[in-house]
């Protein structure tokens, strides 16, 4: 998943087939993507893996030219896959890796895993509409991942499903300036 420039939704049949690899073997999931969509860490958080996001596209080639037209152009930056080791999502994983359970990876929520697996969710497309159904039979998700995935099945793919944003906050504090009260706001964004 690492190369990949999509981001990462909660209907991606490679996260359940990765999901279902690490659940045959016992393995920690730890998903290493280029961008999770932030309603896909909810699910991840339910079944007790973890998501590193990269942000990066791997290239094979990178030159200071094509790296300034990829910045003019306002795309990721390109990175070449032998420049890895360097970054910092590299630090982020062995972290991870270190914070392992010793004993054998059971997703938590293990019938809604069951039934997803049953369904059929890692070996190929589904819709919306087929996850939301099976969202809802399930208690054990977490009730507003089920409410944002519902509006979000109503409306456009989107980064978060209004249910799920976190309200805009706003600070004032003082400016070392002019002495004036500067407002400094928090406003979630998609890049």
């Amino acid at each position: 998943m690492l190369a990949n420039v999509e981001w990462l939704y909660p209907d991606d049949p490679r996260l359940w087939r990765h999901l279902g690899a690490a659940a045959a073997v016992g393995a920690h999931p730890i998903i290493v993507a280029r961008h999770v969509a932030p309603m896909t860490f909810p699910l991840l958080g339910t079944f007790n893996a973890r998501a590193i996001q990269f942000y990066e596209l791997l290239v094979d080639t990178v030159t200071d030219a094509t790296g300034a037209a990829a910045n003019t152009l306002g795309l990721p930056r390109l990175r070449m896959p032998s420049a890895l080791p360097a970054h910092p999502v590299m630090g982020q994983l062995r972290r991870l890796v270190a914070e392992r359970p010793g004993a054998p990876w059971v997703p938590d929520a293990p019938t809604a895993f069951a039934d997803a697996m049953a369904l059929g969710f890692g070996d190929g497309e589904r819709d919306i509409h087929q996850l939301l159904t099976w969202a809802e039979t399930h208690s054990e998700l977490p009730t507003a991942w089920v409410n944002g995935l519902r509006s979000w099945s109503t409306g456009q793919r989107a980064d978060r499903p209004s249910s799920m944003r976190r309200p805009a906050t706003s600070e004032t504090e003082a400016s070392t300036g002019y002495g004036r009260k500067t407002v400094k706001s928090r406003v979630p964004f998609r890049v």
